[in-house]
């Protein structure tokens, strides 16, 4: 006899919400990124357009992977992306964004792309 699904309990500790759109899945999961992202993960950080990176999370990433003059001399605009290569991982900035805006602008983008992408949140 088949279950109703939504009478089942979820206890699944991994993703929190997932969006899949074509080839490209969006997810969301609770965690630290610099502890809990896979190795050959690339990292991406909304800073601020002068990418001081002095507090929160932009000061690990600032501490961890330097290059802020790097990122600096690329002369980006808010809106744009710098990156920074290290290892496997890229740092990118933008300012101040309302996170709804950031993931529909992510999901429209990246619509149709064969990728996943992880949102971590503490």
């Amino acid at each position: 006899m088949p279950t109703d699904p939504s009478s089942q309990t979820n206890i699944n500790t991994g993703p929190i919400d997932t969006h899949q759109n074509n080839k490209f899945i969006f997810e969301e999961i609770q965690g630290d990124l610099f502890v809990d992202a896979p190795e050959n993960s690339s990292l991406a950080h909304c800073v601020s357009a002068d990418f001081k990176m002095g507090r929160g999370i932009a000061t690990i990433f600032r501490q961890k992977y330097n290059g802020v003059k790097e990122l600096s001399n690329q002369h980006k605009k808010t809106g744009q992306v710098a990156t920074l290569q290290r290892d496997n991982r890229i740092g990118a900035g933008l300012d101040k964004l309302p996170l709804e805006f950031v993931i529909d602008t992510i999901r429209k983008v990246f619509d149709g792309c064969d990728m996943k992408m992880t949102m971590f949140y503490l």
